[in-house]
């Protein structure tokens, strides 16, 4: 087993080993979404469901549109905030509290070695804490918030090697580069 990507999917799906190209059933740490949470809860109400996979592994950020610039996203908001006071989600953090992906990260919810899916495609940026983030759409949100899990293809990795000297002040790992 060799990068990281591979390690949090063998741990996050309970498997021994993956290969690149397989798709596995993971199970993330975290699942986040900001200011289209409302459309996750419109679609769980569509498919009539009532009751979460678990709500500890749920985040929401209302970081978008803040403030509100028109009646519907305050009213997106308030469905939000009241799906995350009917489903007991602890970490939710309104329009007052930050930048979605650094309010987790600051608040302690991402670490090594986690998996974290959400509605942004800033969730890569959790792989500077070690972790594997991907973004995904509010349907598979929805989804993952149901069944707790999702299916993940093992991504492919590409090595590359520079060779020869940075130039004045380009610095990189020692050992990296000759």
């Amino acid at each position: 087993m060799g990068t990281i990507a591979e390690k949090v999917l063998v741990r996050a799906a309970g498997v021994d080993r993956v290969e690149p190209g397989v798709i596995v059933d993971a199970f993330p740490d975290l699942v986040m979404s900001h200011t289209a949470t409302w459309r996750s809860v419109d679609v769980m109400r569509q498919l009539g469901a009532d009751r979460l996979y678990d709500p500890s592994r749920i985040a929401i950020v209302l970081d978008h549109v803040a403030p509100t610039k028109t009646e519907k996203y305050a009213a997106d908001q308030r469905t939000s905030r009241q799906f995350a006071r009917d489903y007991g989600i602890e970490k939710f953090y309104d329009v007052d509290a930050g930048i979605a992906h650094l309010v987790l990260m600051e608040e302690g919810h991402v670490g090594p070695g986690d998996l974290v899916v959400g509605t942004d495609s800033h969730c890569t940026i959790y792989g500077a804490l070690g972790a594997l983030g991907c973004d995904i759409g509010y349907t598979e949100v929805t989804s993952v918030w149901l069944t707790g899990k999702l299916w993940m293809k093992v991504p492919e990795t590409v090595k590359i090697t520079v060779a020869g000297a940075f130039a004045a002040a380009v610095y990189a790992k020692d050992g990296c580069c000759t």
